[in-house]
């Protein structure tokens, strides 16, 4: 058998809860594996997801775990959205961890998080920036919707009313 002992996934209590070194590995229909993302062993890659075009994918890369995953200590350790496009595995950073909410510093990183490309070059996706404090006790953050622009890298909160916390955006079959 493996190693016997607990893992850590990202849950609703606390959503950037990772290992470190998690990749972002691509299967080819042979079988082969591909490295895409190489996280170093502090790093984690979450939520990936393709592109409308299927040419890219999107995806999370949080920074250090040890420190995202106690959210009460202060420390900052963000999340970003970025981009590798499949034909020349360029990598495009999409977030850099902006913060446009309320009191003077947040109380933890700022995490970008599950993107979700439902129209071209608009993203949906989950976050921090605005630094409200979970209306649940149980919660450690609270993240909104928003909808990043990619040609203008602008973002527009749209989840006003997210009291508690949202999570994997995915667009209604009607849009």
């Amino acid at each position: 058998g493996g190693v016997e002992r607990n893992t850590k996934w990202p849950e609703i209590k606390n959503p950037v809860r990772f290992e470190g070194a998690a990749d972002l590995m691509l299967l080819h229909e042979d079988g082969t594996e591909e490295v895409l993302v190489d996280a170093g062993p502090l790093e984690a890659v979450d939520s990936p997801r393709p592109s409308l075009d299927g040419g890219s994918i999107d995806y999370a890369l949080c920074e250090d775990v040890t420190i995202l995953y106690n959210v009460k200590s202060r420390a900052r350790g963000d999340c970003n959205l970025w981009r590798i496009d499949l034909a020349t595995r360029e990598r495009t950073q999409l977030t850099h961890s902006e913060f446009d909410g309320r009191n003077e510093k947040p109380r933890h990183g700022i995490y970008n998080l599950h993107p979700y490309e439902f129209a071209p070059g608009r993203i949906a996706f989950t976050t921090s920036r605005q630094n409200y404090e979970p209306s649940a006790g149980f919660l450690d953050v609270n993240l909104r919707l928003a909808i990043l622009d990619i040609d203008t890298s602008t973002v527009e909160v749209i989840g006003h009313m997210n009291i508690g916390s949202a999570l994997h955006p995915i667009p209604l079959i009607d849009g």
